[in-house]
């Protein structure tokens, strides 16, 4: 569970960074 909550955590940011550079 602790593995599955880091993983989205960083899939989080991740995920947002990707679609503002796709936006851009």
């Amino acid at each position: 569970m602790a593995r599955q909550a880091t993983s989205s955590q960083k899939l989080r940011p991740n995920f947002q960074n990707t679609v503002a550079g796709r936006q851009k």
